[in-house]
């Protein structure tokens, strides 16, 4: 596994220099997904070994880089984003382990409301 004590930090753009996020540390979720700004981020993991990966990289590589901190990595770009090949390999080992999904029950995880049902409630509240 490629991650030598770094923690992985996935990135996906969310627009506006925010990102969604969260954190992993040895293959566990050591942070849940969440919403927030790329530099609230970067604060947070100024004094971490820290693998960027994810299409917000693509996005925010300038600004990541532009810090030259010396504990940070981006992905090689054939792991940079998700793949089928990746998501077929953790399918394949939970089936190993007898574990399996439902794909009729899976839902998606919104992180945060559309900007269309923000703007409603603060027109709303006014």
């Amino acid at each position: 596994v490629y991650n030598d004590g770094y923690t992985i930090a996935p990135i996906i753009d969310s627009r506006r220099n925010e990102v969604y996020n969260a954190l992993y540390k040895d293959g566990i979720k050591t942070v849940e997904d969440r919403p927030l700004h790329i530099d609230e981020l970067l604060e947070e993991l100024k004094n971490t070994k820290t693998i960027f990966a994810g299409d917000g990289v693509l996005v925010q590589k300038e600004r990541i880089m532009g810090l030259s901190n010396p504990n940070w990595r981006i992905a090689p770009s054939h792991m940079l984003l998700p793949s089928a090949s990746a998501v077929s390999y953790c399918a394949y080992n939970k089936a190993k382990n007898n574990i399996f999904d439902d794909p009729y029950t899976l839902n998606p995880v919104y992180l945060r409301k559309s900007q269309a049902e923000r703007e409603l409630e603060e027109k709303n509240n006014k």
